[in-house]
């Protein structure tokens, strides 16, 4: 058959029977282990870049864990231990916190948590430092990371000395901070002083005195 023989006579080509040169294999075995060796200390180099860069913000959430633990509590009510631990953790939190015992600065009294924004909120006093003083508050406000979001600071009156304060949330969801004040040398009679706070700002909303009746806001600056 025509087709059959014509099929017979196509030949295969013949395969390359060149040898191997032992040589060119070691250099290819060798190229692929330095491919593979740079390859891995490429990865092990990223790794600790990236551990290196997120380690400080893993600490961070770590301190905020073990901070948390202290809310809702008057600081100065802790034993001494437990107030050291606190004031620790917030020192490295916030190194412009300030000491534990500091005598003219800011003291640490209360640490609370709002509960919208998750928010840590670092409350200091400094108390008056003559007759003729004022009394101050700072909020160190620190994010659900423990970083630093914002620090407000306010004046709670002149010839006025803060005694306590309490974060209340309402049924509505917002936040007040209350604070409880007596007059100092020839003071006013400030009893509780009422803020708003919102979205991390403090806005006073009411003056009391001691028997209840309230007082212009501009009050609590005035001199006389």
């Amino acid at each position: 058959m025509p087709l059959l023989s014509s099929l017979r006579l196509i030949r295969r080509p013949a395969r390359d029977q060149t040898p191997i040169d032992p040589s060119h294999a070691a250099i290819n075995s060798d190229s692929a282990w330095r491919l593979q060796f740079t390859l891995r200390v490429l990865l092990v180099g990223l790794t600790v870049l990236s551990v290196a860069f997120a380690w400080p913000a893993v600490i961070r959430i770590l301190r905020m864990q073990q901070l948390a633990a202290f809310c809702s509590n008057d600081l100065r009510n802790l034993s001494a231990s437990e107030r050291h631990r606190a004031i620790l953790l917030i020192k490295k939190l916030v190194p412009q916190s300030g000491s534990e015992f500091p005598v003219f600065d800011f003291q640490t009294w209360y640490l609370w948590k709002d509960s919208r924004s998750h928010d840590l909120i670092v409350c200091q006093f400094k108390q008056l430092q003559s007759t003729r003083g004022r009394s101050t508050a700072r909020l160190f406000i620190l994010d659900r990371n423990g970083a630093l979001a914002k620090t407000v600071v306010f004046s709670t009156g002149k010839r006025v000395n803060p005694t306590n304060a309490s974060f209340i949330t309402e049924t509505d969801g917002s936040h007040r901070l209350i604070i409880e004040s007596q007059r100092g040398l020839h003071g006013k009679d400030i009893r509780v002083q009422t803020y708003a706070y919102r979205n991390r700002n403090v806005t006073l909303e009411r003056l009391t005195d001691s028997d209840g009746n309230t007082l212009p806001l501009g009050f609590i600056d005035e001199d006389y």
